[in-house]
């Protein structure tokens, strides 16, 4: 490595094992890639190889192997840690790892070993940030890691110290990964998952999930423009991290790209000009002609916010203007069927509109009422016309209009006045810099969910004594209109009970105050990171502050009420269909082919959006809760009750399936946002999650032993060693 150290150290003084990776140097940084180069590790690699290739990246040090704990903590290795981040600017530092074998084309080793962010610039912080990156070469998930791709003792790490580049971090892949090698769009993605794909060779945008104006007007061709660069330098395509700030566009970290190109595709094309999001938080699945004709029926007479495309459900989205700063965002709205989280209705209509200026009180300073009080108004309706069709003769026509009626009070009225309170909320914490802390705020917050689940075990111990009245009682209540799936082609569990009565026996397995406990924690957790942040604000933001998460935790209360309005409403039309028309719940001709579709996430003109493939066997989504391990179960169907302490893998998490979490130690999902059921149940119940990772079930397969980092918001494979 000597031999071409000169390109990257530049102060004598330094000890040897420090090594300067220059950031706009490129003339010199061409000289450096050679011999030795790759001992930097694999993220100071490719940062070498993007400086050569003449882009822009942050300038740094690394900390090489050799260095031993000795040299590295005492007073002289201090002093000469801190000497070399003097040269990198202001602000606190990153310092990442940069293991031999990591970012490599068949290891990108995601979560594997130990980043840390904002570490400041003093001795003993800095030495323990080295140290416990250093460390996380030897813990056992890294050891098993290199175990399966057989590197074993031969792995190295050095450590990569930089500073903070201030701006949004984006992930650029040059060819989209749903698209194959001869993809036509590059993507980019927000840390929230939103992606933006443009045309490769104009540049045209050709779909967009948030605005690329917010960043200023030339960044995006300078990406662009940096691609032919980026594919020379790493022989193929590439999957690169960036920062845009100011305009200017700065690359952190870049690697080898995973394409998939074995997509079952359809001829999906949106039917105007709006762009339209797959709803797979409640419909993963292609739907009956009995339910696509229901969704005909609630969009009938207006300009639709949900059109069936090849059997899948899509809603409209027209463009919003996104913060640039990433969070979680709710997901979209579903077609009739429950809402994941409260979010604006894809209809038109002026009433699903919400200001960033929108009174979270019961009333506004002008005397309207405030979103809370019109949220329990159009709850109160849509209550009051299930009453009534609940008790009404079987009638299609009139069941069908009055499940129009609720569907729609509950995307244009209900729906959006809760998601106003949670915006509310969000905004305020991106306001002081505390977006993350959004979810664990929102936990612990008691759900139909929790009670259905508490209620479940209750009558499965009662069977196994011997009583089925506690399980008669749930399938005669609201649970008991509930179906595995949301389509009325499906039976409820009221007709088929069995799988309810299994599910029942195997909760009663449990420990009773589990569910309890777990749901205790969270709420607990919210409490003590409320008080956190309180104590760091003024009074009176304080205060402001606290009102907000309350709204927003009644929001969420309220919005987890939707699962039995729809399963009742659905409940009223089957009831129809059964006695006037039983020969639309009959399977359609072309069912089996559209279940063997990928359907594309997000159709935009002639732009289609699909799930990103696996990096070297991982994926990553939106995720929290910390990082728990253990033996993958991939559920599709809730009559099938999972054994305990798996980490439950699902395309989504449906009512049927919420009791079932109380087996996890872990949820992965396909779809579904971090506001979504599911990742709320999961909050409540305080298990790590990934969720919306767009393949995890067509990924992995029951019984793989996986790692969740909800923190980082990876699932990977964790072999045994």
């Amino acid at each position: 490595m000597d031999g071409c150290r000169g390109a990257w150290y530049a102060t004598a003084v330094l000890p040897a094992w420090l090594v300067r990776v220059p950031g706009a140097t490129p003339a010199a940084t061409a000289a450096a890639v050679g011999p030795g180069w790759a001992e930097l590790g694999g993220k100071a690699a490719g940062l070498l190889r993007l400086a050569a290739a003449g882009l822009p990246v942050p300038d740094g040090w690394v900390v090489t192997p050799e260095v031993t704990e000795q040299e590295l903590s005492g007073g002289a290795g201090r002093a000469a840690l801190l000497e070399a981040v003097a040269q990198l600017g202001a602000g606190p530092l990153v310092v990442r790892s940069s293991a031999s074998g990591e970012d490599a084309a068949g290891a990108r080793a995601p979560g594997v070993y130990r980043s840390i962010v904002g570490v400041p610039r003093e001795g003993a912080a800095l030495v323990a940030a080295v140290a416990a990156v250093r460390a996380s070469l030897r813990a056992p998930l890294a050891a098993a890691y290199r175990a399966r791709l057989g590197t074993g003792a031969s792995e190295r790490m050095a450590v990569l110290l930089q500073a903070t580049v201030p701006g949004l971090q984006l992930t650029l892949y040059t060819r989209d990964p749903g698209q194959g090698a001869e993809a036509r769009h590059l993507r980019l993605e927000r840390a929230d998952g939103a992606a933006l794909l443009c045309e490769r060779d104009s540049g045209a945008v050709a779909l967009a999930e948030w605005a690329p104006a917010e960043l200023g007007p030339h960044w995006l061709a300078a990406v662009r423009a940096a691609v032919p660069a980026l594919e020379r330098a790493f022989g193929g395509a590439v999957d690169a991290e960036l920062v845009v700030g100011a305009g200017a566009v700065t690359w952190v970290q870049a690697r080898p790209a995973a394409l998939w190109s074995t997509l079952e595709r359809a001829p999906f094309s949106a039917p105007d000009g709006r762009a339209w999001r797959l709803d797979a938080t409640h419909n993963p699945a292609p739907l009956s002609q009995a339910q696509a004709a229901l969704v005909a029926a609630v969009e009938a007479g207006r300009t639709p916010g949900q059109v069936v495309i090849e059997g899948y459900l899509y809603v409209a989205e027209p463009m919003q203007v996104h913060d640039p700063s990433p969070s979680p965002s709710p997901s979209p709205s579903p077609s009739p069927s429950p809402s994941p989280s409260p979010s604006p209705s894809p209809s038109p209509s002026p009433s699903t509109s919400t200001s960033s200026s929108t009174s979270t009180s019961s009333s506004t300073s002008s005397g309207a009422p405030g979103p809370l009080s019109r949220a329990r108004h159009a709850l109160h309706h849509i209550e009051s016309t299930l009453a009534d069709a609940e008790v009404a003769p079987a009638d299609l026509e009139h069941a069908t209009a009055a499940y129009r009626t609720i569907a729609r009070t509950y995307f244009d009225e209900l729906s959006p006045s809760l998601a106003a309170l949670r915006d509310d909320l969000r905004r305020q914490l991106e306001a002081h810099g505390h977006a993350a802390t959004l979810t664990t705020l929102l936990g612990g917050v008691p759900t139909w969910a929790t009670e259905r689940a508490l209620a479940l075990a209750a009558a499965g111990r009662a069977l196994l004594a011997g009583d089925r009245a506690a399980l008669d009682a749930l399938l005669a209540g609201p649970m008991g209109t509930l179906a595995p799936i949301w389509d009325v082609a499906t039976p409820s569990y009221r007709e088929a009970p069995a799988a309810l009565e299994a599910a029942a026996r195997a909760a009663a397995m449990h420990p009773p105050e589990a569910l309890p406990a777990s749901q205790a924690r969270a709420a607990a957790a919210a409490r003590a990171t409320l008080d956190r942040l309180c104590a760091a604000l003024p009074r009176h933001a304080a205060t402001r502050l606290r009102r907000r998460v309350a709204l927003a935790r009644e929001a969420g209360r309220l919005g987890e009420l939707d699962d039995g309005l729809f399963a009742r409403a659905q409940a009223v039309v089957r009831r129809a269909l059964l006695a006037c028309a039983p020969e639309r719940l009959r399977p359609g001709a072309d069912d089996a082919r559209r279940a063997a579709l990928v359907p594309p996430l997000r159709i935009e003109g002639g732009a289609c959006l699909y799930p990103r493939p696996p990096r070297h066997g991982a994926l990553r989504g939106s995720g929290g809760g910390g990082r728990a391990r253990g033996p993958a179960f991939i559920l599709g169907d809730a009559s099938v009750t999972p054994p305990h302490g798996v980490v439950l893998v699902v395309a989504t998490v449906l009512p049927a399936f919420a009791h079932l979490l109380a087996h996890a130690v872990a949820l992965v999902t396909d779809h579904g946002g971090l506001l979504s059921h599911g990742a709320a149940l999961a909050r409540e119940l305080g298990l790590p999650m990934v969720v919306n990772t767009g393949m995890a079930t067509r990924s992995f397969h029951t019984g793989q032993a996986l790692v969740v980092d909800g923190d980082s918001g990876w699932v990977f494979p964790a072999p045994q060693p």
